[in-house]
């Protein structure tokens, strides 16, 4: 039967129909937070307008699987869901503000250069941004 394996060891393919990783982000910006350390706020003197579309530009053009292999600051930085037990005392406030239960395991962070970071839910492809983070305040590295 053509197609058919037969020797003991080949692997059989499973494709995971339910995940998106091979679509384009779509970014999102209806949930915004305008107030906090962690405001998504265009008039904040360290809010890098021209790096974040850029980046986003750079992201849109990519698969998530893509953007997940993604690092930064010389392999040290990725995009990556955030754990709520690593997360800075400001941003679980703004977490437990703004953030529904049922999407506390879809935060997630991209990582835009060193210290810069935009947070939001992740749902499929839908990247819903939520803060803007330029000195990798909301969920600091364990040094």
């Amino acid at each position: 039967m053509p197609g058919r394996a037969d020797n003991k060891h080949s692997k059989r393919v499973i494709i995971d129909k339910s995940s998106t990783d091979q679509e384009y982000p779509i970014f999102d910006f209806s949930r915004i937070d305008r107030n906090g350390p962690f405001a998504f706020d265009v008039s904040r003197k360290d809010f890098d307008s021209a790096d974040l579309l850029q980046k986003m530009v750079d992201y849109s053009s990519m698969t998530w699987a893509e953007i997940k292999m993604q690092r930064h600051d010389m392999g040290k930085s990725k995009h990556h869901f955030l754990d709520y037990d690593g997360m800075s005392h400001e941003a679980r406030k703004r977490v437990e503000l703004l953030v529904d239960e049922e999407e506390m395991d879809s935060v997630f962070s991209f990582a835009l250069n060193n210290t810069t970071r935009v947070i939001g839910i992740r749902r499929g492809a839908v990247f819903c941004i939520l803060w803007y983070d330029p000195k990798h305040r909301f969920y600091p590295s364990k040094k």
